[in-house]
């Protein structure tokens, strides 16, 4: 049997189990991009977009659920609760982006398991919401909730919780 050796600088073979760290590395990168994406949506929101609705109270009933004509017009999130989401949006994006490449300390990955958690229940409540009956949500948010807002939380979740997986492994090999 004939051995097989690398020339300086090149990798050794990949073995079954590498293949599967790609994907590992890729989760936490996405979530981080795409929790990322939906901070600076919810700064555009606060700074009065309506996007993707022709306006504030459409906006309020597709990615809140409230309806203003039920809630005596004050459906619309006030721009301070929103930038706040934004800030922990961008905060979970940058802690779970230096969790992933094994960087920041316990602090670091505390953020990146309370926001992993946090989206993962969201995900489940979003679901089981759907499935009780709840009079204030409206039509277009139940929808939505159960086509993409409760789906992408347990996605970004469990991306999150990736970064304290890769992060261990980059920092013991390191």
């Amino acid at each position: 049997a004939r051995s097989h050796t690398n020339p300086p600088g090149d990798r050794p073979p990949l073995s079954s189990g590498d293949m599967r760290r790609p994907s590992l590395r890729i989760a936490p990168l996405t979530s981080a991009v795409g929790l990322a994406g939906l901070s600076a949506l919810h700064v555009a929101w606060a700074r009065g977009s309506h996007f993707p609705a022709a306006s504030g109270p459409e906006l309020s009933a597709l990615v809140a659920g409230i309806d203003p004509l039920q809630n005596s017009g004050h459906g619309t999130p006030h721009s301070q609760e929103t930038y706040a989401v934004a800030g922990l949006l961008g905060v979970a994006a940058g802690a779970i982006t230096l969790a992933g490449f094994g960087l920041g300390g316990r602090r670091v990955r505390q953020v990146v398991t309370i926001a992993g958690a946090s989206l993962v229940a969201r995900s489940a409540l979003g679901f089981a919401a759907d499935k009780a009956d709840y009079g204030n949500m409206t039509p277009q948010f139940r929808t939505w909730n159960r086509r993409l807002y409760s789906p992408l939380a347990g996605l970004l979740g469990i991306g999150a919780l990736a970064a304290l997986v890769t992060g261990r492994k980059r920092r013991h090999t390191a």
